[in-house]
Protein backbone atom coordinates (compact mmCIF):
# COMPACT_ATOMS: atom_id res chain seq x y z
CA UNK A 1 0.00 0.00 0.00
CA UNK A 2 1.72 3.36 -0.77
CA UNK A 3 2.21 5.54 2.01
CA UNK A 4 -0.31 8.40 2.11
CA UNK A 5 0.71 12.03 1.40
CA UNK A 6 0.42 14.83 3.72
CA UNK A 7 0.55 18.36 3.91
CA UNK A 8 0.51 21.40 6.65
CA UNK A 9 -2.25 23.71 6.38
CA UNK A 10 -3.05 26.75 8.82
CA UNK A 11 -5.62 26.69 11.79
CA UNK A 12 -7.84 28.33 10.05
CA UNK A 13 -7.90 26.06 7.06
CA UNK A 14 -8.11 22.70 9.36
CA UNK A 15 -11.07 24.60 11.25
CA UNK A 16 -13.10 25.08 7.55
CA UNK A 17 -12.56 21.40 6.66
CA UNK A 18 -13.42 20.21 9.85
CA UNK A 19 -17.04 22.49 9.46
CA UNK A 20 -17.28 21.51 5.85
CA UNK A 21 -16.98 17.93 6.37
CA UNK A 22 -19.43 17.68 9.35
CA UNK A 23 -16.70 16.30 11.86
CA UNK A 24 -17.55 17.56 14.93
CA UNK A 25 -21.23 17.64 14.25
CA UNK A 26 -20.32 13.42 13.59
CA UNK A 27 -18.18 13.47 16.58
CA UNK A 28 -21.74 14.82 18.64
CA UNK A 29 -24.06 12.86 17.24
CA UNK A 30 -21.64 9.30 17.73
CA UNK A 31 -21.50 8.83 14.16
CA UNK A 32 -17.79 9.19 14.76
CA UNK A 33 -16.02 7.19 17.35
CA UNK A 34 -14.03 8.77 20.17
CA UNK A 35 -10.61 7.15 20.78
CA UNK A 36 -8.64 8.26 22.77
CA UNK A 37 -4.77 7.38 22.32
CA UNK A 38 -3.62 5.88 25.67
CA UNK A 39 0.36 6.39 24.68
CA UNK A 40 -0.69 10.36 23.72
CA UNK A 41 -2.83 11.33 27.04
CA UNK A 42 -0.48 13.10 29.57
CA UNK A 43 -1.52 15.78 32.05
CA UNK A 44 -2.39 19.46 31.20
CA UNK A 45 -0.07 22.12 31.44
CA UNK A 46 -3.02 24.48 31.19
CA UNK A 47 -5.73 22.62 33.11
CA UNK A 48 -5.02 21.74 36.93
CA UNK A 49 -5.99 18.10 37.39
CA UNK A 50 -6.97 17.64 33.76
CA UNK A 51 -5.11 15.24 30.91
CA UNK A 52 -4.35 16.35 27.24
CA UNK A 53 -5.31 13.35 25.00
CA UNK A 54 -4.72 13.03 21.30
CA UNK A 55 -8.01 11.47 19.83
CA UNK A 56 -9.01 9.04 16.53
CA UNK A 57 -11.69 10.03 14.53
CA UNK A 58 -13.37 6.66 13.02
CA UNK A 59 -16.57 6.06 10.43
CA UNK A 60 -18.92 3.33 11.50
CA UNK A 61 -16.61 1.19 9.18
CA UNK A 62 -13.44 1.66 11.02
CA UNK A 63 -11.48 4.35 8.70
CA UNK A 64 -9.53 6.99 10.50
CA UNK A 65 -10.67 10.33 9.16
CA UNK A 66 -9.69 12.84 11.89
CA UNK A 67 -7.54 13.75 14.92
CA UNK A 68 -8.23 15.88 17.72
CA UNK A 69 -6.63 17.30 20.92
CA UNK A 70 -8.64 17.85 23.92
CA UNK A 71 -7.99 18.48 27.40
CA UNK A 72 -10.58 16.90 29.82
CA UNK A 73 -11.00 17.24 33.77
CA UNK A 74 -9.96 13.98 35.32
CA UNK A 75 -12.76 14.69 37.41
CA UNK A 76 -16.11 15.37 35.74
CA UNK A 77 -14.60 14.42 32.36
CA UNK A 78 -15.75 18.23 31.47
CA UNK A 79 -13.95 19.13 28.35
CA UNK A 80 -12.13 22.33 28.69
CA UNK A 81 -10.52 22.75 25.16
CA UNK A 82 -11.05 20.72 22.09
CA UNK A 83 -9.59 21.26 18.62
CA UNK A 84 -8.53 19.93 15.42
CA UNK A 85 -5.19 18.34 14.35
CA UNK A 86 -5.90 16.46 11.22
CA UNK A 87 -8.00 15.28 8.60
CA UNK A 88 -8.00 12.91 5.41
CA UNK A 89 -9.05 13.64 2.66
CA UNK A 90 -8.52 12.10 -0.81
CA UNK A 91 -5.21 9.81 0.58
CA UNK A 92 -4.03 12.70 1.87
CA UNK A 93 -3.11 13.89 5.51
CA UNK A 94 -3.67 18.09 5.91
CA UNK A 95 -2.51 18.65 9.63
CA UNK A 96 -1.71 21.59 11.61
CA UNK A 97 1.41 21.94 13.82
Amino acid sequence: MPRISSREVSRECLDALFEEYHIWSRIKDGTLTVEPIPEKSVPSHSYEDSTSQIVKHRTPDGEHIATTHRIIDNHDQTVHHWDASNIYIDRECLYRR
